[in-house]
Parts: C-alpha cells; sequence; structure tokens
C-alpha cells in the first residue's frame, strides 16, 4: 500500500518537473496584406508553443519541432492561426530559425544573435532579430503576406499549460488522504484479522 502511495505522489511530482512546454514568440511592426486588406506598422506577435521533448535533430546542425498550433496577432485584433501543421526550425549552420508549414515550406525566417548555439528545446533571448524570408501563410483570418517585419524582438521561455491548477493540486491531495485514511481504517477493523495483500 505504501508503495502505491509513494509511486501515485511521485507521478504527481513528476508532472511539474518534467521538461517540456515552452513558448516561441516573435515580436516587432508590420506592413502588409490580411485578406487583402493593408495595414502599416501594425505591432504583430507571432506566438507558437511547444513541447521541448519533442525537438529532434534531422540533418547535423538543424533542428525541427512540430507544433500544435501557431498564432498572429496583428495590432491587438483577435488571433488568427495558421491553417496547416506548422513546425518550428532552427539551422545552427547559418544561425537562422523560423517557422514552415507542412505544404509550403518556410514562410517566416528570421537571423539572431546566438542561434548558432541554439537547438529551440531550451529559453532563448530575448534578442533582436533580422527577418530574412517572408512569405504569405494561410490563417483563419485569410492570407497573410507581410512586405515588413522591423524591430523584431525573438524569445522562447518556458510556458505553463496543461498541468493542474492549486486548487485541483489540493483537491488531489485530499482524496489521496482521505483514500488512505479509509484504507487504514478498514484493514484495522477487519473481523478475520487478514492483511491486505
Amino acid at each position: 500500500m505504501k508503495r502505491l502511495i509513494c509511486l501515485i505522489l511521485w507521478l504527481f511530482v513528476a508532472g511539474y518537473a518534467a521538461a517540456g512546454p515552452l513558448r516561441y514568440t516573435l515580436t516587432g511592426s508590420a506592413d502588409g496584406t490580411l485578406g487583402g486588406v493593408g495595414f502599416t506598422g501594425a505591432g504583430i506577435q507571432v506566438t507558437a508553443l511547444g513541447d521541448a521533448d519533442d525537438v529532434f535533430e534531422i540533418d547535423q546542425g538543424i533542428w525541427l519541432l512540430p507544433l500544435p498550433h501557431l498564432s498572429v496577432v496583428l495590432a491587438g485584433q483577435a488571433p488568427l492561426f495558421a491553417r496547416e501543421q506548422v513546425f518550428f526550425f532552427v539551422n545552427q549552420n547559418n544561425g537562422t530559425a523560423g517557422f514552415l508549414d507542412q505544404f509550403n515550406g518556410d514562410f517566416l525566417d528570421f537571423s539572431a544573435a546566438g542561434l548558432a548555439g541554439f537547438d529551440g528545446a531550451h529559453a532563448f533571448g530575448p534578442a533582436p532579430a533580422s527577418l530574412t524570408l517572408l512569405v504569405p501563410v494561410a490563417t483563419t483570418g485569410g492570407l497573410l503576406q507581410l512586405a515588413s517585419f522591423d524591430n523584431a524582438q525573438f524569445s522562447v521561455v518556458e510556458a505553463v499549460v496543461g498541468l493542474p491548477l492549486p486548487g485541483s493540486a489540493w483537491l488531489l491531495l485530499a482524496g489521496l488522504a482521505a483514500w488512505v485514511s479509509a484504507a487504514g481504517l478498514r484493514q484495522a477493523h477487519d473481523p478475520f484479522g487478514e492483511e491486505e495483500q
């Protein structure tokens, strides 16, 4: 019984300690069009969530990470989401990184100091970035075509997603305590004096 309780508590704590969720963010100001409507000097934030455990090296010094989604926020409006499966990549050989989709390849590439030693699986920056490739990408708000992306900053930070909230953690611990207490009472009142196996 004690082993089972230790295993459950270990799994609970391991969930908090596991490496994983990272938030990849590229911010700046942009000119371009969305669904055929132009914008100039709009604040832009490209954000993607990924799991450090999913980063893999596809070739010497080239790392790839599948992303569950990628969002783009223009001028504080509602987020737009990429319509296709998106990946984050880092090419340590030339110090570039960016985003690509599964059908059309790279659509947003940039260079930044320090990328030559970055594998995409840990925190980074914020660092000034220079955009090297801007290709149209299909979003939930229409085709996004960026003509320029200025004052870019790239960062990767640990993200807290999918973890139990403090309130639910206390509920889990209270439930475990009640279960252990009930098991102890049941064993103490066993009329046959048999131990639980």
